[in-house]
């Protein structure tokens, strides 16, 4: 009977690590973009149920763009190209939002938000934090941080991992 259970519990310990070898990400993950002349983007991601994951957008700004007159904002995009708020196929908005701005003065110089995503389709999705300043006549700065890849298979969210 004492064999039988070693037995279990050193096979149910062998099957407990392969499946953290196999895990394709973290359970969590951060990626950050700094531009000295106006701030530092960060986008953050935490898996919080089998197929949804928290992602935050936090944008502090440098003096530089701290000023009256600039209008920041920061927004999730499943690319680095244009100003459009998007996701990828796979993921959709559950709870919050996707993007915001504000202009001077921004409450502590930072601007932020929080959305709650849930898959939907089992495949790599990758997600991208975006900011843009601008101020009149005709200013315009933007930048985005590396992205974040989600991985999803059979519904549920298996990991994360920083492009």
């Amino acid at each position: 009977m004492i064999a039988a259970l070693i037995l279990f519990f050193g096979a149910l310990l062998v099957v407990a690590a392969k499946w953290g070898i196999n895990t394709p990400g973290d359970r969590a993950v951060v990626t950050r973009k700094s531009v000295p002349l106006a701030g530092n983007l960060t986008l953050s991601a935490t898996i919080v149920a089998k197929s949804e994951v928290l992602v935050n957008a936090t944008f502090s700004g440098s003096a530089n763009i701290s000023q009256p007159g600039y209008v920041w904002t920061i927004w999730i995009s499943n690319s680095i190209i244009g100003s459009e708020t998007s996701l990828p196929e796979g993921l959709k908005l559950v709870e919050g939002t996707l993007r915001t701005n504000g202009s001077y003065p921004v409450p502590g110089n930072f601007l932020d938000f929080h959305a709650k995503l849930q898959a939907i389709k089992d495949g790599e999705w990758v997600i991208y934090g975006r900011f843009s300043a601008t101020k009149e006549p005709g200013f315009y700065m933007g930048y985005s941080t590396n992205g974040i890849k989600i991985f999803v298979s059979k519904g549920s969210i298996l990991g994360l991992k920083r492009q």
